[in-house]
């Protein structure tokens, strides 16, 4: 018996820019109409777009902003979702569409919108940074409008109502905002820039029994202080500001970066020489600045030893392959084996495994898995799942028990978040076993899935998600 529906052409609904276009501009206006009375960050940008091109932008932003300075309740994760669309809407209505017709109006409501961010962002029930980047991508793109304002004297104002912004900012958006607009400005204007930093500096310079607050704008200052020398190229002026915060705070590797690329080695190596490191100052990125110093001043030896000290310090592959390719031949490969039998010996264990298999070199790699699989953490899938999956095509076991490894940490401690990972990595032991000649002792892949059913076989949101065998 024929199917009723045999014999019948088909039709895709699928709307495509063909079929829309023939629905006719008026059925589309009520179809978008009729979805934005149920979007309301849709209906504002809507209005935003209306208003663009009856000559009524302006008064529409200045609306749009008055509501989101008046609006009150808090928001979920659901409303800050619609909220950010319509914050991005608006920011480029500003920026894009009014300043591209009048600069100085939409920097003055640029400067309105960042001005909101606060208030905006103490209404959120988390830390959420979905609404601060907004704003932080809003801060960016005022240097576009600051270049293009006129006369000088309307521009100089709008630049102390932006660094009034920047001053009073507590959330962290406007952390940019002097550099991109130093960038738009010419030296006096700059120099105009600076004189309003150095005059807030005097208030908040440090002293004894100063409050974190006075502290934080202190950097802030400086930092400040530290982007309009950078945009000018000035590595001195640069290195001024940097040196008022203290040797704990300011930044010693931007500071020998910047000495680099000024051809200035010397200096740089002794502003490496004398940071003083603490958990914000990676000691890794000194010690990268530091070999490329002593490499500028042609002191090879000295950089081949900091090199080969670097990577006894934190197994970096490209730390040795450095190494190695300034080595004379032959001698590279006696030291390589040095240093992967080095590495086999490490004790930190997932440092070893992660450099290991990258390098790669799996027959240490596997022999690693198997000497130390009791101490490795089932929990570090970040090196652990890398691992498996560089060694499966080469040592199928040894990928098979890292694997497990990570199943098991998820059964056992109950992780739901990770059942859809941990059933994939099933799934990949299973695609393995097949290779495995020799099991070495180890469970089989039939008596390890045997013996994770007789202990999680109720953890029926993991098995759900299996599909092997």
């Amino acid at each position: 018996m024929k199917s009723p529906t045999a014999g019948r052409r088909r039709s895709s609904a699928k709307p495509t820019i063909a079929n829309l276009a023939a629905l006719g501009a008026e059925r589309l206006a009520e179809l978008l109409l009729a979805a934005a009375k149920a979007d309301p960050a849709l209906m504002r940008a809507l209005s935003l777009t209306i208003a663009a091109t009856d000559g009524a932008l302006t008064g529409e932003i200045d609306k749009q902003l008055a509501r989101l300075r008046q609006a009150r309740g808090l928001l979920n994760a659901k409303k800050v979702a619609a909220l950010k669309r319509e914050l991005a809407n608006l920011a480029q209505a500003i920026v894009e569409t009014l300043g591209s017709k009048d600069p100085a109006a939409g920097l003055e409501r640029l400067l309105d919108f960042l001005g909101l961010a606060q208030w905006v962002l103490d209404r959120q029930t988390d830390n959420g940074q979905a609404l601060a980047e907004v704003f932080r991508s809003a801060a960016g793109r005022a240097g576009e409008l600051v270049a293009r304002v006129t006369p000088a004297a309307v521009q100089a104002q709008l630049v102390r109502s932006a660094y009034q912004v920047f001053i009073t900012d507590q959330c962290d958006i406007a952390e940019d905002l002097i550099s991109t607009v130093a960038q738009a400005l010419d030296q006096p204007g700059r120099d105009t820039l600076r004189a309003m930093i150095e005059a807030d500096l005097q208030k908040f310079e440090p002293q004894s029994g100063a409050g974190s607050q006075s502290l934080y704008r202190f950097w802030m200052l400086t930092g400040a202080l530290a982007d309009v020398a950078d945009v000018e190229g000035d590595v001195d002026g640069f290195i001024a500001a940097q040196q008022r915060r203290g040797p704990r705070v300011r930044d010693d590797a931007a500071i020998a970066t910047r000495l680099l690329e000024a051809g200035r080695a010397q200096d740089a190596l002794a502003a490496i020489d004398a940071a003083e490191l603490n958990p914000a100052k990676p000691a890794h990125v000194l010690a990268d600045l530091r070999i490329q110093a002593l490499d500028a001043l042609g002191r090879r030896e000295e950089a081949q030893a900091a090199r080969w000290a670097q990577f006894q310090v934190d197994l970096s592959v490209d730390s040795l392959r450095a190494f190695l390719k300034r080595l004379p031949d032959f001698e590279d490969f006696e030291r390589e084996q040095e240093a992967l039998e080095l590495v086999r010996r490490h004790p930190d264990t997932l440092a070893a495994l992660d450099f290991l298999s990258a390098w790669p070199d799996f027959k240490r790699a596997g022999a690693l898995v198997r000497e130390r699989l009791a101490v490795v953490d089932g929990d570090a899938y970040w090196v652990l799942a890398p691992a498996a999956e560089r060694l499966g095509p080469k040592d199928p076991l040894a990928a098979i028990l890292l694997y497990r490894l990570m199943i098991d940490f998820a059964l056992e401690r109950g992780r739901s978040a990770r059942y859809g990972h941990a059933a994939r990595h099933l799934q990949d032991c299973s695609a393995l076993a097949g290779s495995v000649l020799d099991w070495e002792g180890w469970p089989t892949q039939a008596a390890y899935l045997a013996g994770i059913e007789r202990e999680h076989g109720r953890k029926f949101s993991f098995w759900n998600r299996v599909t092997v065998d």
